[in-house]
């Protein structure tokens, strides 16, 4: 008896041989059993062979995430790039849903079936299709300090002494970024990499003001100990001290962020 005969009286009686020999190895699938997997194959089991609804062995597995199950459907002879009814292949749904590892055994996903960046679960690994200024920013937008430190690693943040780099529309650089999406792995592994403390957006917004406001202590911690100074803007204008980062923090922060802040005034 056939594994798929045994599906079928045991598990969906009545069913016609193509549909018990479908259902016994996408139920192999779901278990992630690459010695059933290959046992149903081998007994005639097409590893294309579609499901009710259009879906081939090979998506099912990307779209539930068994990494093992696609590695067998691929060495068994399943097409990488074999696409549903929608014409989605299986490193879309991978891709979609932040299965990396997966997505790496898989051809590259044409521009027009890319998941958009701030859609996907994991961005990171849009990596694999989406160009790297755009990675870039995605990284920093969704607190994904790996994704930064690799691109810091090979000097690819596009900073210099003195200049913290690109901004986008709003003002906001990598770091402004970083601090907003409340990451603060992400926000040490751009102060590492060099990012000035102290830079200003155009609207007076500095990157300690914006930790306060979030009532980040251990970003506040971070940037006070890569220098950012709370009297900068008095410096810069003594005319305005109600605007300094010094001032916020006596009057519009927790206590613990006020006592971390005016200490560090200390040696300024």
């Amino acid at each position: 008896m056939t594994v798929s005969q045994e599906f079928t009286a045991t598990a969906a009686p009545g069913l016609t041989r193509e549909q018990a020999d479908v259902l016994a190895l996408f139920s192999a699938i779901r278990k992630d059993d690459t010695a059933l997997i290959g046992k149903i194959v081998a007994q005639g089991v097409s590893p294309e062979a579609e499901n009710a609804n259009g879906m081939t062995p090979l998506i099912f597995a990307a779209n539930i995430g068994a990494l093992a199950s696609v590695t067998a459907l691929l060495s068994l002879g399943a097409k990488p790039d074999g696409a549903d009814m929608w014409g989605r292949p299986a490193a879309h749904f991978a891709a979609n849903l932040g299965y990396a590892e997966i997505v790496a055994l898989l051809p590259p996903l044409p521009a027009d079936l890319v998941p958009h960046v701030s859609e996907g679960r994991q961005p990171t690994i849009a990596a694999v299709f989406v160009p790297e200024s755009k990675l870039l920013w995605a990284a920093a937008q969704r607190g994904l300090a790996e994704t930064l430190a690799i691109f810091a690693a090979e000097g690819k943040l596009g900073i210099k002494l003195g200049d913290n780099g690109p901004v986008d529309d709003s003002g906001s650089d990598l770091l402004m970024h970083a601090i907003i999406s409340r990451d603060a792995r992400s926000v040490a592994v751009l102060l590492d990499a060099g990012f000035d403390p102290n830079r200003h957006e155009k609207n007076g917004m500095s990157y300690l003001r914006q930790a306060m406001k979030q009532e980040r202590l251990e970003i506040v911690d971070l940037l006070l100990a890569a220098g950012a100074d709370p009297y900068l803007q008095y410096r810069l204008d003594p005319n305005h001290f109600s605007r300094t980062d010094m001032y916020y923090a006596g009057n519009d922060t927790s206590p613990a962020i006020k006592a971390a802040v005016f200490k560090a005034a200390e040696k300024f």
